[in-house]
């Protein structure tokens, strides 16, 4: 009976010691031992334990009754335009934006006459002082950006040694400055409000550098890094950043007709249910192409 009561008395000590020592704190997390007794049926004087690790909250979902504008960077025929279209049937504002005033304005009046808010801001994206002012006016008419699309590209083939500098420096102000102007202006205002998505429309040359494009192969993988670095420092504070790899031609674009071809209302609902995605289920990056285009061999 002794040796029944001091075991008991032990177990005893050994439950008061453990809860007393049940955090324990490792650098940025803390593991918490979380104690239990096990029922009569279970063998008398034993302990069970669970371990979980306790770290920083959840960054709550996006309150969206106040939502912010989608603002499309490089409206035109194909997915500027289509992006704009959609983004504004889904209810959001939308601001279209594009070096072109008169093409813009008449995207802005086909939206507006079917009811949607929505404002035209012509603007040169690599033009810093330009962009931190178009961004100061969308935040004072419509609030912190709730979607960027830059769907930006410009391309002037051509062999290394036939390019000439200032086609080299346009290509690459165009499809990765500008980018970075823009997101970096957006990003300011979607940290604040803990929200937000920033989409880049790459293309296959942003991951392989072909012969004959290596303005437009420079400024691509320039976008992508962008992108890549921007993920990892704006994911914690609640701004979700993708690239996506567009491996063809997008219809209604200008490029030739006669091969496979994306239809850029489908590639505009892919932007959608990207901005859609669930905080526990972020893509950083994808690629899409026509069903028939050769995998990697599009430009």
């Amino acid at each position: 009976m002794n040796l029944i009561a001091e075991d008991k008395q032990w177990i005893q000590n050994v439950w008061r010691d453990a809860k007393r020592w049940r955090k324990i704190p490792l650098g940025p997390i803390q593991l918490t031992l979380k104690l239990s007794k096990r029922d009569a049926a279970q063998k008398r004087g034993s302990l069970g334990f669970t371990a979980r690790q306790e770290r920083s909250p959840r960054i709550p979902d996006a309150d969206t009754t106040n939502r912010g504008p989608a603002v499309v960077v490089g409206v035109g025929p194909g997915l500027g335009e289509h992006a704009a279209r959609l983004f504004a049937f889904k209810g959001l504002p939308v601001v279209l934006v594009s070096r072109s005033a008169d093409a813009l304005h008449t995207y802005a009046d086909s939206l507006s006459s079917i009811g949607r808010r929505v404002r035209a801001i012509p603007c040169d994206v690599t033009d810093e002082r330009a962009v931190m002012k178009l961004m100061q006016m969308v935040e004072s008419e419509f609030g912190a950006p709730e979607v960027i699309v830059y769907a930006v590209q410009t391309s002037n083939p051509g062999s290394l040694v036939s390019t000439e500098a200032a086609a080299f420096e346009e290509c690459w102000r165009r499809n990765c400055l500008g980018a970075f102007i823009v997101a970096r202006e957006a990003a300011k205002r979607m940290i604040v409000a803990r929200r937000g998505t920033i989409l880049f429309a790459g293309a296959t040359s942003g991951t392989v550098g072909r012969k004959g494009y290596v303005n437009l192969a420079i400024g691509k993988f320039g976008l992508r890094a962008l992108a890549q670095v921007m993920a990892r420092e704006l994911g914690p504070d609640g701004v979700h950043v993708t690239h996506i790899i567009i491996d063809g031609n997008i219809a209604g674009s200008g490029h030739d007709d006669n091969g496979p071809q994306i239809n850029p209302e489908e590639l505009a609902e892919l932007l959608w249910s990207v901005h859609q995605q669930p905080r526990s289920c972020w893509t950083s990056e994808l690629d899409v192409r026509p069903a028939e285009e050769e995998f990697w061999e599009h430009c």
